[in-house]
């Protein structure tokens, strides 16, 4: 991958990181997005990965100060 980690989110990742940072739980996101939990885990996973974090809260953080995301 090229660039900055993260730098290839899809549209899709980019909401979840978004719904995340707003605090929102992956069944509300599920719900939200009307998708399955195991969809919303298997996105925010990936995420994760792409940032090259290990939690919830580590994503958050880096979301916020990379500006990838609005507080």
């Amino acid at each position: 991958m090229d660039g900055a980690p993260g730098d290839q989110r899809t549209p899709r990742e980019q909401q979840i990181l978004q719904l995340i940072a707003q605090g929102f739980s992956d069944k509300q996101i599920a719900r939200t997005l009307q998708r399955s939990v195991r969809t919303v885990e298997n996105h925010a996973a990936r995420v994760r990965k792409k940032l090259q974090v290990d939690n919830r809260t580590a994503l958050v953080r880096y979301a916020l100060r990379a500006r990838l995301i609005e507080p």
